[in-house]
């Protein structure tokens, strides 16, 4: 009984007949710390994004009872960044694309793109 509580502390899977399995279970592993140095967080509303890979889109309605939206989306192909210090301008976007009103935010958190719709354009 002993043994099988020491199990569990330890993550180890008892089994219904008091069996312990003989196997450990992996390790916790963790992102390298070369991947966790590169990322450039910053805020989109409630969610935190990568501005190596993505852009802050925020929706504003023309309704003030309905909420403004934030989402992170991805960073079109030519507006990815080559260099750690790097960061694209508006001009990256392809014409077209979703919410007419870009700019570049250099704060708080790493410099970062935005674009926004107001009234859904």
């Amino acid at each position: 009984m002993e043994s099988q509580v020491v199990a569990r502390r330890r993550g180890w899977v008892v089994l219904a007949l008091g069996l312990v399995l003989s196997c450990r279970p992996a390790p916790a592993t963790s992102p390298p710390a070369a991947a966790a140095a590169t990322a450039r967080p910053f805020r989109c509303g409630a969610a935190t994004c990568d501005a190596r890979t993505s852009y802050c889109q925020l929706v504003k309605t023309d309704v003030l009872t309905l909420p403004s939206t934030y989402s992170c989306v991805p960073l079109p192909a030519a507006c990815l960044v080559r260099e750690p210090d790097e960061a694209p301008g508006c001009g990256c976007f392809a014409a077209g694309t979703r919410c007419d009103l870009c700019s570049r935010l250099d704060g708080p958190g790493a410099p970062h793109l935005q674009r926004t719709c107001v009234g859904g354009r």
